[in-house]
Order: structure tokens, then sequence, then C-alpha cells
């Protein structure tokens, strides 16, 4: 199909950029998103003179889906702005209609492709930042060596039972696993992840890792920021009234559109084979 080959060469264009610009600057300009929107939406009406109504109205469906999800991730805190309308113009690109599952199975590999691509940037921030990092680590082991001995005595008494039955090592597996998995995460949030900016310097989308306080008074809560936030912050600290704001950087995420995307589109006929030997071997 035409459609589909414009649709793949459009997305590759503006997520590349978008992913380019994340990484460098942490931040994905409003045009690069909206221009995503219009030309999504464009295609789409423009194709439907030959392709049939139901293409630009799949469009305005993915869209108007793309928009409620990322507007619930807003409100929760989970996104910033430019994470969010990004979604809404991958939504009006895809699209989204009856027996069409592209959008669906877009929306899962950002969830794993996207998970994966954070864990891995945060490794090598990890390695960046070695003596930080291992400081760090050593010292939440330290604060929950409770808990950590606890998880240790647990996992050897399923490792025991699993000289009776071999599967429970899997357990004892992702027991340890998940526990250091999280200390890692919590630790590199820490030593590679927080740091202190003046608000000159900050961007749409950054998080503040702890309310913004002036005389024992709240005036701004943590959150991810935006332009007027970040405004009124300048003037807070042209008054003198605050030098710098903590802020909590993490992975930058845009990538994750595009790997899921390219997985979708590009690989998708590799990525549905393996899935399918998946379930034959679980069958």
């Amino acid at each position: 199909m035409v459609f589909e080959a414009v649709m793949v060469v459009v997305g590759l264009v503006f997520l590349l950029t978008a992913s380019y610009s994340d990484i460098r600057t942490r931040e994905v300009p409003d045009w690069i998103s909206y221009g995503l929107m219009f030309v999504g939406l464009g295609l789409r009406l423009m194709f439907s003179f030959v392709e049939g109504w139901e293409l630009f109205a799949s469009g305005l469906l993915g869209l108007g889906v793309g928009w409620l999800l990322a507007y619930m991730l807003y409100v929760a805190d989970q996104w910033g702005g430019g994470d969010s309308k990004l979604l809404m113009g991958v939504g009006s690109l895809v699209g989204l209609w009856w027996g069409s599952y592209q959008f669906g199975w877009f929306l899962l590999g950002l969830i794993f492709l996207g998970a994966f691509w954070g864990l891995l940037w945060s490794i090598g921030v990890a390695i960046n930042g070695w003596k930080g990092f291992t400081k760090s680590f050593k010292k939440l082991l330290k604060e929950y060596k409770w808990w950590h001995l606890g998880v240790w005595i647990f996992s050897g008494v399923i490792g025991v039972l699993s000289i009776w039955w071999v599967p429970l090592l899997t357990i004892v597996g992702f027991i340890l696993g998940s526990f250091y998995l999280i200390c890692f995460i919590v630790a590199i949030e820490k030593s590679g992840f927080t740091r202190k900016i003046a608000p000159e310097h900050l961007v749409e989308g950054d998080w503040l890792e702890k309310n913004v306080e002036i005389k024992n008074r709240i005036v701004m809560h943590k959150r991810a920021l935006e332009k007027r936030d970040i405004r009124r912050l300048m003037v807070l600290k042209a008054d003198d009234k605050l030098n710098y704001v903590l802020i909590k950087e993490g992975a930058p995420f845009v990538p994750g559109f595009l790997f899921s995307f390219v997985v979708v589109f590009l690989a998708k006929n590799w990525t549905m084979g393996i899935i399918e030997k998946i379930f034959w071997f679980l069958g």
C-alpha cells in the first residue's frame, strides 16, 4: 500500500528528529509533535479520497485515543508535555480502527522497548559515574540491610526446596533479580539522575525532584515542569528567593517511540514470527 509506505517514511523522519533532540537537549520542540499531527492527518485526508473515508476517520480516532492516554499519564505525573504531544502525533499518523491493531502494537512495544531502552541508558550512566553509583548503591544496601538479609534467607529456603522441584530455582532468580534491580534503579536515580539546576537552564518537561519551598511555604509541588512553571521560577530567582531547584532527569524516553515504530512497521514480520514461536512453545 502506497499510503503505508509514505506513513512509515514520515514517521521515521519525525521520530528520528525527536529522538535526537531528546537525547541532546532533553526536550522535544512543539513543532515536531504538532507537525506530526498535521502531516499525519493531512496524509490520511489526502489518501482517503482514494482509499475511503475510514482512513481519515482512523487518524482522528488515533489522535483522540492518543490524547486520552497522554492526558492520563500527564495528570498522573508520569509523562511530561513533550512525550504526551508526541504520542498524539503518532496516534494521528498510525490511526486506530476496527480490525487494525497497529497502534495497539505500537503502545505495547513502547512499554517494553521504552523500559529496555531506559535500563540500557541507566547502565551507561552508572558506568560513566561509577564511583558515585557504587557509593549510593552500598549506602542503599546498608539502609535496607534487614530487607536484604530477609530476601537472601527467603531465597535460600526456596533454593533448598528446589532440590525436590527444580523449577523453584526460577523463583529464586526472580526474587534476587527484582531486589537488586530495584536497588539499582533507586541508586542510579540518586547518583546520576538528580542534580541542582538554575531556573534559566530548565526546559519544559524537566521533573522537580522535591517541592519548591520559600519560608516554609510550598510555592510549587514536584511535577513535570511546563513553560509557565519555568517562567515563575525565573521570577523567583530574579527576586532573590531561590538560586536553584532539584531536578530528576531520568533517561530520554522518546527513542522508545522510535524503536517501537521500527519494530511494528519495519520488522513486524520478524517480530510476529518470534511471538508465534513463543506461543507455540508455551502451548
